[in-house]
């Protein structure tokens, strides 16, 4: 928090995660001193000189279900003191109800998580994706892709596909691609059916593992948005997800699938229902996500945005 102190004079403060404001890296006391001061201690100091404007990624940070009660009622008292200092808004989908946003946040402008892909390299086709993997051509493959962190919860979903691909006589591969940060390694994911990759993946590589798979599956349960889902949908590959946060936005085209319970059952269900698909057919739903995902580009959020930025200067309306 002290870094905001020596930031240079804006008229604007953009945020976009509030961890590094909120939680110590290494000390459960420093974290919870951080939310219940330091935190809105140092951006009020900010205000003095700027406005403050919040990007909402997520309702509370993706770990905050592993932490103590104690630390999470800090961090939900936290926010609700920073949202009032906020002087304008971007959410990803219309913001919940009842939670620490105010009911009447202000200026605000809602724009989908556009894709991704376009800051990656052109993708190569399947079966090249699949040679530079060193992975078999025929299977389906379903594609799990980003930090390998316990908030994902893969294990529910490993025991549903396994299930699913025992049925289908192991014609599938589910592969889990990100660098891991399981308190104790990732070795143990790994099984028939089940790849595993767990080292970061670079910028060049990314295009290459979308391309590979035939499905991707974004496992997480609490998470607001999704930058996997959206990019995903921009490589032209159908998505299973939870329904949850602001992934219901995305059900608007008929590649995304969203499951309402969160259990293994539910889980084998999905997958039971999307794999029965062949390739063509997977191949045509990954069109539809990837035609709507196109109409929420980086250049109409930047618009957007801009006029978000004159709104908040200004008093006025956008623009």
């Amino acid at each position: 928090p002290r870094d905001l102190d020596h930031l240079p004079d804006a008229p604007i403060l953009h945020l976009h995660w509030l961890r590094p404001l909120l939680y110590h890296p290494t000390s459960t006391l420093k974290t919870f001193r951080r939310m219940v001061w330091y935190a809105v201690h140092h951006l009020q100091r900010w205000k003095r000189r700027g406005k403050l404007v919040l990007t909402l990624h997520n309702l509370y940070d993706h770990e905050r279900p592993l932490q103590p009660r104690w630390i999470q009622f800090a961090e939900h008292q936290a926010r609700k003191r920073l949202a009032r200092l906020v002087d304008g808004w971007i959410f990803h989908c219309p913001p919940p109800g009842g939670s620490w946003i105010p009911p009447d946040p202000g200026p605000s402008m809602v724009h989908p998580h556009p894709s991704l892909h376009p800051a990656y390299p052109p993708p190569p086709s399947r079966e090249e994706a699949r040679r530079l993997l060193q992975l078999p051509t025929d299977p389906l493959l379903v594609l799990v892709f980003g930090a390998i962190r316990p908030y994902k919860t893969l294990l529910p979903w490993i025991r549903a596909f396994l299930q699913t691909r025992a049925a289908k006589n192991g014609e599938a591969i589910l592969l889990i691609a990100g660098r891991c940060q399981l308190p104790g390694g990732c070795t143990h994911l790994a099984r028939p059916g089940i790849l595993v990759h767990p080292e970061f993946i670079p910028p060049e590589q990314v295009p290459v593992y979308f391309a590979a798979s035939d499905l991707v599956l974004v496992p997480q349960r609490h998470s607001m948005t999704s930058g996997i889902l959206s990019t995903a949908m921009g490589y032209a590959r159908p998505v299973v997800a939870v329904h949850t946060g602001c992934n219901p936005f995305a059900r608007k085209s008929p590649g995304v699938f969203l499951v309402s319970e969160t259990t293994p059952t539910a889980y084998r269900h999905m997958l039971d229902h999307v794999l029965q698909m062949d390739r063509p057919q997977l191949n045509m739903l990954g069109t539809a996500n990837q035609r709507f995902i196109e109409a929420w580009t980086w250049d109409t959020f930047a618009r957007a945005t801009d006029q978000l930025y004159h709104e908040v200067l200004t008093g006025g309306s956008p623009r």
